[in-house]
């Protein structure tokens, strides 16, 4: 069989192809390889992040199909995985160019202010509300069935940001929220709690050795009282009843008197 030149260049170009399709399926398997804690990545997702519209309420078109992606991001991280290395969070950075922030991975860290079960047809997703450690508030969207927190408690999550969030705050002024989409959401204990942790190890050891001085104190006073000798008391005899006497004083004297030396004999 004879190669023409025509055919040796459709043997490239399908050549080139497999490359190309292989190099594109190992650009989007190898985070997720790397790290159980980064998204499973592909270029449909990133045109729906770009395609959301800041300063505009949530849940918005973008964000019900991403759902699917947000739930298999969920499902397939590990409960214990170690965070990827993001960018470096910047509330002012996302409030002034959000465009080129979008989709990006960040580690956040903050407290938990409220979290809010969402309505149908979204009730398998939760609204979290985070404060920073910078006092800054955000939006955090997740799927539900999350670790259950009370409020003040500090997590830490992977997620991606989202969009900009125009809404009212509690005090009535309009604000703008950087809003995120993410995964697993894990308990942390900060340097505060571990703080007032040792504080609290501090004062039960204080009460400890406290009530173990007082226990030897009393074993020993009660050592020493059995060690010390017995006094012998003397028991005076008592005279019951009333004495009679004469009625004449002398006699009752003499009469005193010889009962007296009776007694001595």
């Amino acid at each position: 069989m004879v190669v023409t030149g025509r055919h040796r260049q459709e043997i490239k170009r399908a050549l080139a192809a497999k490359i190309t399709n292989f190099v594109i399926f190992a650009v989007a398997w190898v985070p997720s390889a790397i790290s159980s804690s980064a998204p499973p990545w592909n270029a449909e997702v990133q045109l729906v992040f770009d395609q959301a519209l800041d300063e505009t309420t949530m849940p918005d078109d973008s964000f019900e199909t991403l759902i699917p992606f947000l739930h298999q991001w969920f499902q397939t991280s590990d409960e214990r995985a170690e965070h990827a290395a993001g960018k470096k969070l910047s509330v002012e950075d996302l409030l002034e160019s959000p465009p080129s922030n979008r989709g990006l991975l960040y580690c956040i860290q903050g407290r938990v202010q409220e979290i809010r079960a969402m309505r149908s047809p979204h009730q398998e997703m939760e609204e979290w509300f985070i404060r920073l450690s910078s006092g800054e508030p955000l939006a955090l969207y997740v799927p539900a069935g999350q670790i259950e927190v009370a409020a003040g408690a500090h997590v830490e999550v992977n997620a991606l940001f989202y969009k900009i969030l125009k809404a009212r705050a509690m005090d009535g002024q309009i604000r703008r929220y950087p809003v995120f989409l993410g995964g697993r959401v894990e308990l942390r204990e900060d340097a505060a709690s571990n703080q007032m942790k040792w504080q609290r190890m501090d004062v039960l050891m204080l009460l400890g050795f406290m009530l173990l001085l007082a226990m030897v104190l009393v074993g020993v006073m009660l050592l020493a009282r059995r060690q010390l000798p017995s006094e012998r008391r003397k028991v005076v005899p008592m005279v019951d009843g009333a004495v009679d006497l004469p009625d004449d004083p002398a006699e009752a004297l003499h009469e005193l008197r010889s009962r007296a030396g009776g007694d001595q004999m």
